[in-house]
């Protein structure tokens, strides 16, 4: 996929044997350009990896982390589910610690056996790291999001509103305190 080159453009490309980008890189790039004017240089340069883009870093924590697992077999049932959802929680949570982000929302997935999907959320009023808030949100959601009868296939959890964590700063009373010690 070449960013630009939607389904009509696939459509015309395909008219003259172009379906890959590979196919691209083999095609004669001036023959491009004649026919689609500067796009198909543009295409011809994509597809041979040249880019004279500038490449932007990300700024800032990405909107959020998430985790999901598909089960072998349909679980059914609180007692079931959460074990699968606990280790995913803790290991979205060492995730969280080892990038050094802070969250403030929970939101838990859960898929059926009908490929039907619920969601639930709730936030925090403040950011966190703690795996405490995150276990007890997600407790808290799969009993909301669960159905009684119905089969889970697919659970998962996300962590969003992230920031970067810094570590708090002593406050004064708490320094002279040890400076006292």
């Amino acid at each position: 996929k070449i960013l630009g080159v939607g389904p009509k453009t696939a459509d015309r490309f395909k008219e003259i044997g172009l379906e890959t980008v590979g196919d691209v890189q083999q095609y004669n790039r001036q023959d491009l350009v004649e026919l689609f004017g500067a796009f198909g240089e543009y295409v011809h340069d994509v597809a041979m990896g040249r880019d004279a883009g500038e490449v932007v870093e990300p700024s800032g924590p990405p909107e959020s982390i998430s985790t999901e697992t598909t089960f072998e077999h349909d679980l059914a049932g609180y007692e079931s589910v959460w074990p699968e959802l606990e280790a995913l929680v803790k290991s979205l949570h060492e995730q969280l610690r080892q990038e050094k982000y802070a969250f403030r929302t929970v939101t838990l997935k859960a898929k059926y056996s009908n490929f039907e999907i619920h969601t639930r959320s709730r936030s925090l009023k403040i950011h966190t790291t703690d795996l405490e808030p995150i276990l007890v949100l997600s407790q808290m959601l799969l009993r909301e999001v669960l159905i009684p009868g119905r089969k889970v296939r697919l659970i998962g959890v996300r962590l969003s509103s992230l920031q970067d964590h810094v570590a708090p700063q002593a406050t004064l009373a708490k320094w002279s305190a040890v400076s006292r010690a």
